[in-house]
């Protein structure tokens, strides 16, 4: 759901910026220059670029994110796991041998 809400987020700030790049400025700027407008047309047509690249730099932190989480549960549940008590070596053909009769 978090990640839901922040790409949501994201979306909203990129509708905002490409919004605010084209509408036309209140104040007139100093110069009309074609280098103003060519910059201006260079940052609207960059834009998409730059929220496909934020998008998969956030999905990567939130699969990076995931992966560690899961990672370090797993280590943990192995460094509190109890190791299984050694067993008796002594006679080791002994357990493995039948009963025997004691009748005699």
């Amino acid at each position: 759901m978090l990640l839901v809400g922040i790409v949501l987020l994201l979306w909203a700030w990129g509708i905002w910026l490409y919004r605010t790049s084209v509408a036309p400025v209140a104040v007139a700027p100093l110069s009309d220059s074609p280098d103003t407008t060519a910059s201006r047309r260079a940052v609207v047509q960059s834009l998409p670029a730059f929220l496909a690249v934020g998008f998969v730099l956030l999905l990567a932190l939130f699969v990076g994110t995931y992966l560690i989480t899961r990672w370090a549960r797993r280590l943990r549940e192995r460094q509190v796991r109890r190791s299984a008590a050694p067993t008796d070596s002594r006679d080791v053909w002994q357990m493995h041998r039948l009963p025997r009769d004691e009748e005699g």
